[in-house]
């Protein structure tokens, strides 16, 4: 199944939310389409952005938008989800990284270079949360330091998150399994 993201930072907050065997059962677009765009296609019912065809995945700040989508109106399964937490992938670290101590054993494993002061050095949180660019910039910027995929920020996020992990991997995969029934998929149990 394909799956579609905002952008860059939500494919690789997605990725790595997603439990291994059901990674690879999908196949993520390298491509930025919007929010508004994206409830855009699925309330004018175009089929590539429907179930059981395709997986989309917000931004946690667009929970009311889907929400409050009429999937019965639409005439379609809902596929549309959103990360977990009600903010930008961007955001939802930066959170996470103000709110740990300068002592926290996360500084040390990134490098024995990189601290809080370092990862706010350029960008500050209070710059982070007030401007989206600003924030896209700030996560592009730490790559370097978390690794292939920001693997390193967002493990550490999901250690202190599993609830909202186990929940979001819950979901994608009742619908994946309902999906792959549909189009003759193998169900991940």
């Amino acid at each position: 199944l394909s799956v579609y993201t905002e952008d860059n930072e939500g494919r690789l907050f997605v990725r790595s939310l997603l439990d291994s065997k059901l990674k690879n059962k999908f196949l993520f677009h390298d491509i930025a389409i919007g929010c508004s765009e994206l409830i855009a296609l699925a309330k004018h019912k175009v089929p590539t952005f429907l179930a059981p065809y395709s997986l989309v995945v917000l931004d946690g700040d667009a929970r009311k938008a889907v929400d409050s989508m009429r999937w019965k109106t639409i005439g379609a399964q809902k596929n549309y989800f959103c990360m977990p937490g009600d903010v930008s992938p961007e955001r939802l670290l930066a959170d996470m990284l103000n709110s740990l101590s300068d002592y926290d054993d996360f500084w040390d494993h990134v490098g024995p270079d990189y601290t809080k002061q370092v990862c706010f050095r350029d960008y500050t949180y209070e710059e982070i949360v007030r401007d989206r660019i600003k924030a896209k910039q700030w996560f592009n910027s730490q790559l370097e330091y978390w690794g292939k995929s920001s693997v390193k920020a967002i493990t550490k996020w999901k250690q202190l998150n599993t609830d909202a992990v186990e929940e979001f991997n819950s979901q994608i995969k009742e619908y994946y399994n309902s999906s792959a029934k549909v189009i003759g998929l193998t169900i991940v149990e």
